[in-house]
């Protein structure tokens, strides 16, 4: 159900509504194409699946763990929320992500603590960045899996793709 080909087929028979979503009403999801898989395609694409899970999950929890520890940079340790731009450290490069701390907590990364921020924070970029690439790898081959079943041309998945 989570490929580009699906995707394709339910934004051509639901309805487009407000703010960017489709109203997905099972009376339309009840009439998706769903091409019967042999068993050895069912496992492959279960598996990719899978993977692009847990890919996924590792990603946002580097991505939570960094967060958590951000507030420990303010003077009372505690922040009751983050700024969208430290929210998303792994955005900023360092002289950036200082130049927030500085911005929203009032007060500098402290010198002896600069070296392993700007260390947490290149490692943990360079790993979502990896899980980032993962994940997309994963997804392509999800999808040509997906776009086997359905039996597609080469025409026909291009111009899924554009779409």
């Amino acid at each position: 159900m989570n490929s580009t080909s699906i995707w394709f087929v339910s934004t051509g028979i639901c309805t487009y509504v407000r703010g960017g979503f489709y109203e997905l009403r099972s009376i339309k999801i009840e009439t998706l194409p769903i091409p019967t898989a042999t068993e050895e395609q069912k496992q492959t694409i279960a598996k990719l699946a899978e993977l692009c899970q847990q890919a996924a999950e590792a990603r946002y929890k580097k991505q939570k763990d960094l967060r958590g520890i951000i507030p420990s940079l303010h003077p009372n340790k505690r922040v009751e929320k983050l700024s969208t731009a430290l929210q998303n450290w792994w955005q900023l490069d360092f002289a950036a992500f200082q130049m927030q701390i500085k911005k929203e907590f009032k007060q500098d990364i402290p010198v002896k603590e600069r070296g392993d921020w700007k260390d947490q924070l290149e490692t943990g970029t360079q790993e979502i960045e990896r899980l980032t690439l993962e994940i997309a790898k994963h997804e392509r081959e999800l999808n040509i899996a997906v776009y086997a079943l359905f039996n597609l041309t080469t025409e026909e998945i291009a111009l899924i793709e554009q779409g």
